[in-house]
């Protein structure tokens, strides 16, 4: 044994676990800072969830570049230099912390598409210190087997994965529901500080390591011996990392935006996705490929194939359980073609990252702007099958599993298994779907942008249905009405018939909370004048209806819809009616003002509305940056006021959600920043008349308005298969939501 390797065996053991320690706190600090500043920015670009997908992309493409960066210098200086250019780096990184929470000059001012605006954001705010996170990994594991040649490191790349679930997990249920944003900005730049003293602690052992090597005049140790790996092999590590990232993304907007909009929902499978790093790089001997391969190919088939009525748990968890499947598959595979050539490593993870990068770029540069639906999951569950088939056909091949008829049996088994796979999965909708007897259903429009995918279909009855076969609903030849879906939301319906298209229907019909409050207002307040209300969230424009024409001295009314998707306000215009009477109606075009709508009014001068209707939380995504103090400081200012200061006009709030609670969060409002009275109001649902349960929450100073709608008492969640769930909704201990404080995990319904 050389003096070197004694040397390293023995006195090398605490930097053996100092480099353990630096790597697992970089990682954690990687999954933090996501959620973290994709949090700050939410208020800025409208809530929406295509938010965290292009904070996605640009964590994942730095992940990239970082990874560029390591391989470069691990590649083209000697350990000394390498150490050097990295301090210099943590330097800057560590100054560039400071930064992590973002300044108020960086907010939009237009309606672009914001995803030029949040990477340039992302990059200013978090750039650098997410960059040199991200360099940690490789460049880390390369140091390792400088340090300790004849030892893997891939172990510690799944302590890395341990790290970043770790996070995952603690920022929603530890950090959030006990901090502000800003706090745990600061506590994240002094978690980065000391990953920083961590990482220079290492980089200064691996200096003097350097330095003792060429006081001895010896050669550096080599890592493990072993070829320069192929283009194939290349490509593969690639290709899978491509394919696992392109599934568990597309997974996640199918699960989320088609089967249940529930909260929280996309953090399972983000931590599956974890999870299969964690156990493939752990130990080969966890990926045995008869198995797995054989796992992912009888639930690909079971999800696609086989026509099974399961409920909503068994559902999730055969979607969730795919996912996995396949990911353990595509990273097992990984990890069997990892590089003998430790010194190889470094191309290894460069390569791996970016695969991912490339799953994430297809689904936000071609399957957002060019799909229609989100065909992306069909296609790479298929070819997620033709993988896992091909390597069960390789394995069956190779080891004369049919004998001498393996050769001639296993390419065409793959090719019939796979085709009867594809016709199954219809990745594009190749198959038309038949229709229910004495129903037609037509779908006019299929769309996607950067809020999601949406949809408007017609229904018509081509002959009457009677109520016991219809779920209790009679129907006619004149029941035909039109949907407009967000997802699997249901945002807007109206009558096909021209005699009933003036009806509001679903949450906005003149019994719902909305609607007594904008006749209260008609028939009372504002008989002999005009009413100006306005909505936040546009839908099909069913409230449009309620605006009266000019009569006699009074002048018309005056509805402002304000909407933060384009594509909603051309659906509105162009396939439901309600906008177009409006204009036919009053004589004058309706005004849709685009644009998230707190930050358009922020910016616009007082507009004395008589009513605000905030209509845009009965989805999974509940925009919180518009129930915030901060938000109802505006909504204040635009309101009309009496001339004594207090609020003259009216707040109503749409909190009809399977899920969550949102009534303390908008009573702590009205206590604490609106300083007014307040009533709620809630309606069941009445599907014959294509009517839903609805809930309202009411901010009034008006009493005579107060009087006629009394609070409702229990407050009826659900009807569901148990009946009905009365829940007293006035839940103590919720703190009012500020910009820098919002969790929902406090005002989730229980069972």
């Amino acid at each position: 044994m050389s003096p070197s390797s004694d040397r390293t065996s023995s006195g090398n053991s605490f930097l053996g676990y100092l480099l353990a320690l630096t790597i697992f706190i970089s990682a954690f600090l990687l999954f933090q800072v996501q959620p973290l500043i994709s949090k700050f920015i939410l208020p800025w670009f409208g809530g929406s969830p295509a938010v965290w997908t292009t904070a996605m992309l640009f964590f994942q493409c730095t992940l990239f570049l970082g990874y560029v960066y390591s391989h470069l210098l691990f590649c083209r200086l000697s350990l000394a230099k390498q150490v050097k250019v990295h301090l210099v780096l943590l330097v800057l990184a560590s100054i560039m912390a400071f930064f992590v929470v973002p300044l108020d000059s960086l907010k939009p001012k237009g309606t672009d598409d914001p995803t030029s605006r949040i990477l340039l954001l992302l990059t200013v705010c978090v750039g650098l210190p997410y960059a040199v996170l991200s360099t940690t990994g490789p460049l880390i594991q390369a140091w390792f087997s400088r340090a300790y040649p004849g030892r893997s490191p891939y172990r510690l790349f799944s302590l890395s994965n341990m790290g970043s679930l770790i996070a995952l997990g603690t920022f929603p249920f530890v950090f959030e529901p006990f901090m502000e944003l800003k706090t745990m900005g600061r506590f994240w730049m002094i978690g980065f500080w000391i990953f920083a003293i961590f990482c220079a602690i290492c980089g200064l052992n691996m200096l003097r390591m350097a330095h003792s090597e060429s006081k001895s005049n010896e050669a550096s140790p080599e890592a493990a011996t072993g070829g320069i790996p192929r283009l194939w092999q290349r490509l593969s590590w690639v290709g899978l990392s491509a394919l696992s990232s392109l599934m568990f993304i597309a997974t996640t907007n199918h699960v989320c935006h088609d089967i249940a909009t529930v909260p929280f929902l996309w953090i399972i499978p983000l931590a599956l996705y974890l999870l299969t790093f964690i156990i493939c790089f752990d130990h080969p001997r966890w990926y045995v490929r008869e198995l797995w391969c054989g796992l992912c190919l009888a639930s690909i088939f079971t999800l696609t194939c086989l026509d099974l009525d399961l409920g909503f748990m068994p559902n999730l968890v055969l979607h969730f359980g795919t996912m996995f499947l396949i990911c353990m598959v595509c990273h097992g595979e990984l990890v069997m073609l990892r590089p003998e050539n430790q010194r190889h490593i470094t191309e290894y993870y460069l390569l791996i990252s970016a695969g991912g990068a490339l799953g994430g770029l297809f689904i936000t540069l071609v399957a957002t702007p060019y799909f229609d639906e989100y065909y992306e999951w069909p296609l790479g569950l298929l070819i997620s099958f033709l993988i896992a088939v091909s390597v069960i056909g390789m394995i069956a091949t190779k080891k004369k599993w049919l004998g001498t008829a393996s050769n001639w049996v296993v390419p065409i088994g793959i090719v019939l298994t796979t085709g009867y796979v594809g016709w199954c999965l219809d990745p594009l909708d190749w198959i038309s779907s038949g229709e229910e007897p004495g129903i037609k259903k037509t779908v006019l429009l299929q769309a996607r942008n950067f809020y999601g995918t949406v949809s408007v279909t017609d229904q018509q009855y081509t002959e009457p249905i009677l109520a016991k076969e219809n779920n209790g609903v009679s129907r006619d030849l004149d029941s035909g009405f039109r949907n407009f879906w967000s997802g699997n939301v249901l945002h807007g319906r109206q009558w096909t018939d021209p005699k009933k298209q003036e009806l509001p229907l679903t949450y906005y019909d003149k019994d719902s909370g909305v609607g007594k409050t904008l006749q209260y207002c008609l028939e009372e307040t504002h008989r002999d004048r005009p009413l100006k209300f306005a909505v936040v969230g546009l839908g099909s424009g069913a409230l449009a209806a309620y605006a009266r024409p000019a009569d006699g001295n009074r002048a018309a009314d005056e509805c402002v819809m304000y909407e933060i998707n384009p594509l909603v306000e051309k659906i509105a215009r162009e396939q439901f009616w309600y906008l177009p009477n409006y204009e036919k109606r009053l004589g004058k075009p309706i005004e849709v003002r685009l644009g998230d709508a707190r930050l358009t009014m922020e910016r616009e001068a007082d507009q004395e509305y008589d009513v605000i209707v905030l209509d845009a939380f009965s989805g999974d995504s509940v925009p919180a940056h518009l129930l915030t103090r901060e938000a109802f400081d505006i909504y204040r200012k635009h309101l009309k006021k009496n001339p004594d200061g207090t609020i003259a006009g009216m707040i109503c709030i749409h909190i009809t959600n399977t899920y969550l609670n949102l009534y303390p969060v908008v009573k702590n409002a009205a206590e604490q920043v609106m300083k007014t009275k307040y009533t709620s109001i809630y309606k069941r649902s009445n599907m014959q008349d294509l009517l839903m349960r609805s809930h309202y929450f009411i901010m009034s100073n008006d009493q005579a308005f107060l009087d006629r709608t009394p609070m409702v008492g229990p407050f009826v969640s659900a009807d569901n298969a148990a009946g009905r769930r009365e829940i007293d909704q006035d839940w103590p201990g919720i703190a009012l939501w500020t910009d820098h404080y919002s969790t929902i995990f406090n005002i989730l319904w229980s069972e």
